[in-house]
């Protein structure tokens, strides 16, 4: 594609790059008029009249950008304490409640209200009706999914000659070769590839990194528009990770368009980890709903779930967290979900919010709460897009350990919100700071709902229900446990017979997989992983915010890549580095 069919800027002089000067003039229209306030004497300067709504709840002048990551580390030792208090009105209240049921005759009347169940056909009536209702509503749910999954994998009406520039920032350090061929290889089969930029974001302390770059240009490059390469050196005080190289490589981008006078907001950029496999046409979707969105310059378009390829290599208990995590990402696609590992946005956008913090960890999590500041948008800033992309499962349980320290290590986006709150309006920071600390404090995950098990007043309570009263309710419970786990297996069918079998890299699920999917095992493997990988690696990463941590060392777990070759009887396996 030639420099002549691109997008262009309609005005060069407005795509600059000097913020310096720009800060400048922000700077001296704001606070010109306090520099003559604090110049006069003190009983000629003016006596504050903003009401105490407008002093505590408006925010101040904005200062041209938010605040970055280790700005608001002075917060993270208060972050147990939130959860602290929030267990303790747990157990507080829960005790408070069934104590007074005790001695309000609470035991007899729900042996009453089941035994109504049994024996009253309206009672029996009204139950069953409420239970195939919340039933039927699980399987509009997944039948919405399924029809969207199967409309992700087909091609998408674009406009036949406005079109976008795709760039995709693939961020890697010492990454196999092989692990990063699929992924450009992925690329190279994309119906958009020749309208495609790619860029191979690299760590200047990788001493193979240009040799990996010169090796996957020669055999790929030709299939793009470009194929460039940058590489990051850390600045004193930058976290090494994504978000340090992502900040550094879309920043390379932006000089790249400027050069070539292309539109930031026609150049959509991509981002996505070394291991991820697109499909076909998943650009394609990214771009239909570009133009299809209201405000889509402005929009973070990202993938329902990034599912896992090889899940039958996984260790049994890893197993079964991930694919819990892949039902609760894919399957309440309905549900606002900020943008997780691979998602896109224009380069413009990019840079009106600042682009990535190189001091931060949880670039994905903080990308979408500085777009949810800035464009005002709220949730809807992100956009769902239902094509798959397909990311390397970790390979040990130790592995999945480190991955989960770090991605609970999200907590610290708690603490942002709270240096966020003089920089934006209340209204939205209270929309930002409860979607947050909800997501990474007060979930489930973090306190789990079986913890009310330790009140004494909920303990003699269960204990002095009649045996008909348990036998009923305990059944009940185990039904609605079935209807989760018979959802679970159909889901995993749907997915592998409809959606992924035509991959490639996808390797088949194994018998080890589908025997513990098709037991009742299942269910409780699963729990004893969302304890483990989601509650205990998030106390752990509290106690060490408690314990003064103000970042993490970014470890990347090691994943393993599938290979048909064998050596000495076993299976190839290739790690990443950490």
């Amino acid at each position: 594609m030639s420099n002549d069919t691109l997008p262009t800027l309609m005005d060069d002089s407005s795509f600059s790059l000097d913020e310096e000067s720009d800060s400048a003039e922000i700077g001296n229209c704001f606070h010109s008029e306090d520099d003559v306030e604090k110049a006069k004497p003190r009983s000629e300067r003016s006596i504050d009249k903003r009401s105490m709504v407008e002093r505590n709840f408006v925010p101040r002048i904005f200062k041209g950008s938010l605040p970055l990551q280790e700005e608001s580390t002075g917060w993270l030792k208060y972050l147990p304490g939130l959860v602290v208090f929030q267990l303790g009105l747990i157990l507080v209240s829960t005790e408070t409640a069934f104590h007074i049921l005790l001695k309000n005759h609470g035991v007899s009347f729900v042996d009453t209200t089941v035994s109504l169940f049994v024996n009253d056909p309206v009672v029996s009536t009204v139950v069953i009706v409420l239970t195939l209702l919340t039933i039927a509503s699980f399987v509009v749910n997944d039948v919405f999914t399924f029809v969207f999954l199967l409309h992700g994998k087909r091609r998408r009406s674009l406009p036949p000659n406005d079109r976008l520039v795709h760039a995709v920032i693939i961020t890697q350090y010492k990454e196999p070769i092989e692990v990063l061929e699929a992924t450009v290889d992925s690329l190279k089969d994309s119906t958009l590839h020749n309208t495609t930029i790619v860029v191979l974001a690299c760590e200047d302390r990788d001493p193979h990194a240009k040799d990996v770059y010169e090796k996957l240009n020669a055999k790929y490059g030709h299939f793009f528009q470009d194929f460039i390469m940058t590489s990051h050196k850390l600045a004193p005080g930058e976290i090494a990770g994504c978000s340090s190289n992502e900040n550094y490589a879309a920043r390379q981008v932006w000089e790249y368009a400027k050069e070539r006078k292309l539109d930031p907001f026609k150049l959509m950029l991509t981002i996505c980890d070394a291991d991820s496999l697109f499909d076909k046409v998943y650009l394609e979707h990214v771009e239909a709903e570009y133009w299809t969105t209201a405000g889509g310059q402005r929009a973070i378009y990202d993938a329902p779930i990034n599912t896992y390829r090889n899940l039958n290599e996984c260790n049994w208990l890893v197993q079964a967290c991930e694919i819990s995590r892949c039902q609760d990402g894919m399957f309440n696609g309905l549900q606002f979900r900020p943008a997780q590992s691979n998602y896109s946005l224009t380069l413009g956008f990019a840079n009106e919010i600042g682009f990535w913090d190189p001091y931060n960890t949880s670039e994905d999590l903080h990308c979408t709460l500085k777009a949810i500041a800035v464009s005002g948008q709220g949730q809807n800033v992100i956009v769902r897009i239902w094509s798959l992309i397909l990311n390397d499962s970790v390979a040990s349980f130790k592995d999945r350990w480190t991955q989960a320290k770090r991605h609970m290590w999200g907590i610290e986006e708690c603490a942002w919100t709270f240096q966020l709150y003089s920089t934006i309006r209340f209204v939205r920071w209270l929309g930002i700071f409860s979607f947050t600390v909800q997501r990474m404090l007060f979930s489930p995950n973090t306190v789990p709902s079986f913890i009310v098990l330790a009140c004494p007043s909920i303990q003699e309570f269960l204990w002095q229900l009649s045996w008909e009263t348990k036998f009923i309710l305990g059944s009940y419970l185990l039904f609605m446990q079935s209807v989760t786990w018979i959802r679970v297996v159909l889901r995993e069918v749907f997915l592998h017979s409809y959606i992924l079998a035509d991959r490639k890299h996808m390797k088949k699920a194994g018998w080890q997989c589908w025997c513990l999917l098709l037991t009742p095992l299942y269910l409780l493997v699963e729990q004893v992983s969302l304890t483990i990988f989601f509650t205990f690696a998030t106390w752990t990463m509290l106690w060490r915010a408690f314990s003064g941590y103000t970042s993490i060392v970014y470890v990347v777990a090691p994943k393993a890549l599938h290979e048909e070759s064998t050596f000495s009887g076993k299976r190839k396996m290739i790690k990443k580095a950490a």
